[in-house]
């Protein structure tokens, strides 16, 4: 092992002497000095950067919650948007026909849909852990789940769009009775 040494002088400096079994490395006191500054200074700094980095992961945070309360709100209005084409629907061809019409799609998206033999609309043609490339195809994928995921449905349910006409049309007939 070299030895290490300070020697006293204004300059700055650092040398190394000797054979090198018996090396001595020396360092000036100024070098020392401005070393040590430089160290808190880097102490310092990386107390910053470690605060910067909160702050930019916070800032991702922020504006990922951002984001998703605007996707939300978009989505939101799709589904407003759904259900006044509904409103507009019955009010050009019926709300009897627009009933049955949404009865209908309802129908089909019950169905079992079989192509060749493969159920579309069962998550049982899973082989090793993978759906098979047509059972991605299903053409109700959802199987009427409901809940928290209802928020990030770019549609209403049928059967939500159902009940909204079914109430515009008892509203309807019940104008008038007392």
């Amino acid at each position: 092992m070299p030895e290490v040494g300070v020697y006293p002088a204004s300059e700055i400096n650092a040398f190394a002497t000797g054979p090198a079994n018996g090396t001595l490395i020396a360092f000036s006191s100024n070098l020392v000095n401005i070393m040590n500054k430089r160290k808190e200074n880097e102490e310092a700094s990386a107390g910053q950067i470690i605060r910067k980095f909160f702050l930019v992961i916070l800032f991702h945070i922020i504006t990922a919650i951002f984001r998703l309360i605007g996707i939300m709100v978009i989505l939101w209005y799709n589904r407003k948007r759904e259900y006044a084409a509904d409103l507009k629907g019955a009010e050009i061809i019926g709300v009897n026909d627009m009933l049955s019409t949404l009865r209908k799609l309802l129908a089909l998206e019950n169905k079992s849909w079989v192509v060749d033999g493969i159920d579309l609309t069962e998550d049982e043609n899973v082989q090793g852990g993978e759906p098979n490339s047509i059972s991605l195809l299903k053409f109700n994928p959802e199987k009427k789940k409901r809940g928290l995921l209802d928020l990030f449905r770019t549609h209403p349910t049928l059967e939500d769009r159902i009940e909204r006409l079914e109430k515009l049309k008892s509203k309807k007939n019940n104008v008038g009775v007392v």
